[in-house]
C-alpha cells in the first residue's frame, strides 16, 4: 500500500509536473498569439490610416481634375468664341477686299469717263476756237464789205 501510495504521489507529481508544463506552454502560446493579435490590429489599424489617407488623396485628386474639366470647358469656350471672332473678321475682311476690288473698278470707269470728259472738253474747245475763228473771219468780212458799202 505504501508503494502504491509512493507510486501514486510519483504518478501525481509527474502528471503535475506535466500539467504545470503544458500550462506555462499554453500560457506562452497564448502570450505569443495575444502578442500576434496585438500586431495584427497594430498592422490593421496601420492600414486603414493609408487607407484613410488614400481616400482623402483620391478625393483630393477627383476634386483637382474637376477644377481641371472646369478650366478646360472655360478654355474651350473662349477658344469657340475666338474661332467665331476670327470667322467674322474673315468675312469683314473679305467684304472690305471686294468693295476696295469694286471701287477700283469704279475709279478706273471714273478715270477713263474723265480722260473721255477731257478729250470731248478739248475737242469743244477745238470747235470753239474753230468757232471764234469763224466768227472773226466773218467780222472781217462783215467790216471789209461795210467799208466796201460805204
Amino acid at each position: 500500500l505504501e508503494a502504491a501510495r509512493a507510486d501514486k504521489g510519483v504518478a501525481n507529481g509527474t502528471a503535475q509536473a506535466g500539467a504545470d508544463d503544458a500550462l506555462h506552454r499554453a500560457q506562452a502560446q497564448a502570450a505569443a498569439a495575444e502578442g500576434r493579435l496585438a500586431a495584427a490590429q497594430q498592422e490593421d489599424k496601420e492600414t486603414r490610416a493609408e487607407l484613410t489617407a488614400a481616400r482623402a488623396r483620391a478625393a483630393a485628386a477627383e476634386q483637382a481634375l474637376q477644377r481641371q474639366q472646369e478650366v478646360l470647358s472655360e478654355t474651350q469656350a473662349r477658344l469657340d468664341r475666338s474661332n467665331r471672332d476670327l470667322t467674322d473678321a474673315l468675312s469683314v475682311a473679305e467684304r472690305m477686299q471686294v468693295e476696295r476690288v469694286q471701287s477700283r473698278t469704279d475709279l478706273t470707269a471714273v478715270a477713263a469717263e474723265s480722260e473721255e470728259a477731257k478729250a470731248a472738253l478739248a475737242a469743244a474747245r477745238a470747235g470753239e476756237d474753230e468757232a471764234r475763228a469763224a466768227a472773226d473771219r466773218h467780222q472781217r468780212a462783215a467790216e471789209q464789205a461795210t467799208a466796201a458799202l460805204e
